[in-house]
């Protein structure tokens, strides 16, 4: 249970109460296959050309009950309009398509010598890459039946009055007035039916120097963009003035397709030093730029940097802003220094405690992130609790 306030704390009149079933056993599964092939051309002693082609097939997730009890992910047919109108349920063994994508990933590269010594060194490449979706959020969606779902919420301090509920809340006093024929849809998570997998467009452009004979300073540009990445939004909220929601004939939960796009650029710069007179060191600085709609990444609030503090369901396009792991400059040093060897002392046991000993040391710094905005996920990070 959540209050808004100290009055509804004390006056038992929670504004929020959340209520997991848990799931009955099951195994899920889906399939995965790809094709790569790759070849590098020399075009002339200074002109080496890289070309590759990738494609990958990624299937629908299917969720079967190992025991008698039901279980599976029990998904509706597409949205349908403002209001939160959605189809019929599909077929649990059919939950959502196979996707519909050709993934086709190209990849190019090359590496220009101008002088021909090695001294100086061109590279850049461009590449497609596609991702499986993430299999751990549809496994969080399983439910036991059409009409118990794995986790259900009441929100409002109308909507948790209209179902008599006060805390402490057990799943006992909830169940009845979920698990009914004719009663309120309750879903914990939907998909868009035709969901596609997420890919990202990586180029890199960079130039290499020798400066002296065992010092190298190399700078380029690296960005990618992130294409089709999960999203996360709730579906059917409460509306802040009525109380009630858009879809009287449907709950609440977590609505996933394929709408996140992200893009980072960023140019990064490295001094090295090869090992030479006992010492090596590099030093690195990037400036970089991460910009998303709900923080970024494909793990849609189950790994890394992505959020949901989406506020309007119909206009997540007024959330871009840096992502939650963005960094502005960034500057990193470290270094190694071997301390010089005791070959003069005569004892060989005292040249075997003496001898290759290496002080090292890291230094880094880095602007700070972006502030989070938007509240935090309703569910846990991974897995069930």
């Amino acid at each position: 249970a959540r209050y808004a306030n100290r009055a509804e704390l004390l006056a038992n009149t929670p504004s929020f109460i959340q209520v997991t079933f848990g799931v009955n056993p099951y195994e899920s599964h889906s399939y995965e296959g790809g094709l790569f092939a790759q070849d590098d051309w020399r075009v002339n002693p200074r002109l080496v050309l890289n070309f590759g082609l990738r494609y990958d097939f990624f299937s629908k997730f299917v969720a079967r009950p190992t025991t008698k009890a039901p279980e599976g992910l029990f998904n509706l047919e597409g949205l349908r309009d403002g209001n939160f109108t959605f189809g019929p349920f599909r077929d649990p063994l059919d939950p959502f398509d196979h996707d519909p994508g050709i993934n086709l990933g190209p990849r190019i590269g090359f590496a220009y010598n101008p002088d021909g010594r090695g001294k100086m060194v061109f590279r850049g490449g461009f590449s497609v890459l596609f991702s499986p979706l993430l299999w751990g959020t549809f496994n969080n969606a399983v439910g036991n039946s059409m009409t118990l779902p794995f986790r259900v919420s009441f929100e409002g301090l109308a909507e948790v009055a209209r179902a008599g509920l006060r805390f402490p809340v057990f799943n006992e006093d909830v169940r009845p007035l979920v698990d009914r024929p004719g009663g309120i849809i309750q879903i914990a998570d939907l998909f868009k039916p035709d969901i596609e997998v997420p890919y990202s467009m990586n180029l890199h452009v960079g130039v290499q120097r020798e400066l002296a004979h065992s010092t190298m300073f190399e700078t380029a540009f690296v960005g990618n963009r992130g294409v089709k990445f999960f999203m996360y939004r709730r579906f059917n909220p409460i509306d802040r003035f009525t109380g009630r929601r858009p879809n009287p004939n449907l709950g609440t939960g977590n609505y996933l397709d394929d709408s996140q796009n992200t893009v980072y650029y960023s140019w990064q710069s490295s001094l090295r030093k090869r090992y030479s007179r006992n010492l090596t060191g590099n030093v690195h600085y990037t400036w970089g730029k991460a910009l998303s709609y709900t923080g970024g990444d494909i793990g849609a609030t189950f790994q890394d940097d992505a959020t949901s503090p989406v506020q309007d369901f119909f206009n997540w396009r007024a959330e871009r802003g840096p992502s939650t792991g963005d960094v502005t400059h960034y500057f990193v040093a470290d270094w190694v220094y071997g301390l010089p060897a005791w070959g003069s002392l005569k004892s060989a046991a005292l040249r075997h405690v003496l001898g290759g000993w290496q002080v090292s040391g890291i230094f880094r710094a880095q602007t700070g992130g972006a502030f989070p905005s938007g509240r935090p996920p309703t569910r846990p990070a991974a897995g069930r609790t």
